[in-house]
């Protein structure tokens, strides 16, 4: 009868474990209870295997704080092997008598991805298995997982109703379209929800917070003691920005004004949620209630996802509802506190920068310059060409000899001219005897042609000798021979005013610009510049605008005008510069504002383009 009575109890005992929602702590010591009376055995622990050792969880039977812990207890611990990962059984004999044999039973768990370990100490008769206890310890492990499980499940439900109660907050709260409205709606469902005998909501204007909305309050002093005293205690939660209770719960903020404003007008629990909105606190909810009913940590975690959802409707529609004034002045001052604010310094480091570079670039003036190419040309050059028709004797120059005005350059084959001279003047003489015999005879007319034969060959006689005077061609000034291949023009014929060689006077040197047809418009005479050539692009020599052509010529594929200017170049210069040498040419033409020299060219070309 004992026995039924006994086993009766140890399933009432199982089956309230399998329904117990309680603490941890007292879980644990049930279950080893249960597991003692199962296994027959003399005690029980539960550790938790850490970094730092071994925790003692549970003891079963529990031991008193001044009591001295038992020889097994001690033992157990020191034994505890720091590898015991596995869901192995281990057993350990530590002591024997003549009658019995004491072990330890180390049972390994893995409980919420923590190592935990079950040590029972067994006093065995001799001669009696271990086999039957391990397997009754075994049907015990299962309870440690189903109570995990509905401490999980327990947790979900109340997340779940967290949500639904928020989500029905902001579902009523969408049905206003005024933020004093939904305020008060606001107001009236969470006191309504929460058992609360007062909710308000305050909103920050300026540097202190307003109280908008009460529960049940639709007009209210602001004058009241206990107003000021409850935007005391927001102020107090803003400045924080946390969530601030009293009676006060497990958290590290200060509480010293909704301390007093519970002391002066209640005694009350209170529960302030400072409300977000784009990362700044801008509104505090308060809640008030009987001083028996202290706010939890849950009803906290509810407040705080309920006011984080209705945060972004409320705020805005605070916004919209105020008179314009009051928005630029709000907009005015975000965009004043964005701009010296501390945030995004290299951003505006560098938008000032552009401002500044704009509004000097706007302001400042530069040289204006027209860019063109450029050659240099002798500052004197004449050429020298064929006096006539025939063949080249003998030069008495070559290409690159230095030559003063006067010296013998050519000299022109004239044994034709010679001979062809006295056939012409043997017809002349013949024609002037025709002549007298005709008008010996009175004929006239024959006289008359032979007259004009006579002066034609007298003509021919002076062409003649004309030919055989500038058959030596002498330089018409001192300077540098310059021909190509002058030596292969000796006896192959040349003709009339074809050019043989060309003289250049080498004191000095003039350039000749090409300027593009957009731009000659703004080139003037007198006007000044610097050229560079591409053989010595550091030197810049000074020049000076001389003439100017009227017509356009094609170089390169482009319409450009060709300009003369005037250049100083040292006598050391002269070995470097040489004619024919290309480069650039920039001419000032004034100073103009930087933005029209940078936007010249891009405007003149939308102007075209648009015709505008």
């Amino acid at each position: 009868m004992n026995k039924s009575v006994k086993q009766f109890n140890l399933q009432d005992a199982i089956s309230e474990l399998l329904e117990f929602r309680g603490k941890p702590a007292e879980f644990l010591n049930r279950l080893l209870l249960i597991q003692l009376k199962i296994s027959s055995a003399k005690a029980a622990m539960l550790l938790r295997i850490g970094n730092e050792g071994a925790e003692i969880l549970a003891v079963c039977p529990p031991v008193k704080n001044r009591q001295a812990p038992p020889p097994w207890l001690e033992k157990a611990r020191s034994m505890v092997p720091s590898t015991f990962v596995s869901n192995e059984l281990v057993k350990h004999e530590i002591g024997k008598t003549d009658k019995t044999i004491d072990y330890l039973i180390y049972y390994p768990l893995k409980s919420s991805g923590v190592v935990t370990m079950e040590v029972f100490y067994v006093q065995l008769p001799i001669g009696k298995n271990l086999a039957a206890i391990e397997e009754k310890l075994h049907l015990c492990r299962p309870l440690i997982d189903l109570y995990e499980s509905r401490l999980r499940l327990d947790n979900y439900m109340i997340r779940n109703e967290r949500v639904h109660k928020a989500f029905e907050m902001l579902i009523k709260g969408n049905l206003s379209n005024k933020f004093l409205s939904l305020g008060m709606s606001l107001c009236n469902e969470i006191a309504a929800g929460w058992n609360c005998s007062r909710v308000s909501l305050g909103i920050l204007k300026g540097r202190y917070v307003r109280i908008y909305a009460m529960s049940h309050t639709e007009k209210f002093n602001r004058k009241m003691k206990m107003l000021q005293d409850l935007e005391a205690a927001m102020e107090e939660c803003l400045d924080q920005d946390m969530e601030v209770v009293h009676p006060q719960i497990k958290g590290d903020y200060v509480g010293r004004a909704a301390t007093y404003y519970s002391s002066q007008h209640g005694p009350s629990s209170i529960m302030n949620i400072p409300i977000r909105y784009n990362g700044k606190v801008r509104a505090v909810l308060s809640l008030e209630r009987n001083i028996d009913e202290p706010f939890t940590h849950d009803d906290m975690e509810i407040m705080r996802l309920s006011a984080d959802l209705m945060a972004a409707r409320l705020l805005d529609l605070y916004d919209r509802d105020r008179w314009i004034g009051a928005k630029l002045g709000f907009v005015m001052r975000d965009f004043f506190a964005l701009l010296v604010g501390a945030k995004y310094t290299w951003a505006k480091c560098f938008i000032i920068l552009l401002i500044a570079a704009g509004v000097i670039l706007s302001q400042a003036k530069g040289m204006y310059k027209v860019d063109a190419s450029f050659r240099f040309n002798p500052e004197k050059e004449r050429f020298v060409v064929a006096p006539f028709e025939g063949t080249i004797q003998k030069i008495y120059v070559k290409d690159g000899d230095q030559i003063d005005a006067g010296d013998r350059l050519i000299e022109m084959n004239v044994n034709e001219l010679i001979l062809e001279l006295a056939s012409v003047e043997a017809e002349f003489k013949s024609s002037l005897k025709e002549v007298s015999v005709a008008m010996n005879e009175a004929k006239t007319a024959e006289a008359q042609i032979a007259q004009a034969r006579a002066d034609q060959h007298q003509a021919n006689i002076k062409l003649l000798n004309y030919k055989l005077k500038y058959a030596v061609l002498y330089a018409p000034l001192s300077g540098t021979i310059i021909s190509n291949e002058l030596e292969k023009k000796v006896n192959p014929p040349v003709k009339y005013g074809e050019s043989l060689l060309s003289i250049v006077k080498t004191t000095g040197l003039e350039a000749l610009i090409f300027v593009p047809e957009e731009q000659i418009a703004d080139v003037r005479l007198n006007q000044v510049g610097e050229l560079a050539a591409a053989g010595h692009p550091e030197l810049k020599i000074t020049f000076t605008v001389i003439e100017i052509a009227k017509v356009a010529e094609v170089l390169e594929g482009k319409n450009v005008f060709r300009i003369k200017a005037k250049i100083a170049i040292g006598k050391l210069d002269l070995d470097k510069f040489k004619p024919g040498m290309e480069g650039i040419a920039k001419i000032d033409i004034d100073q103009r504002l930087y933005v029209w020299i940078w936007t010249r060219e891009a405007i003149n070309w939308v102007r075209m383009k648009l015709w505008i």
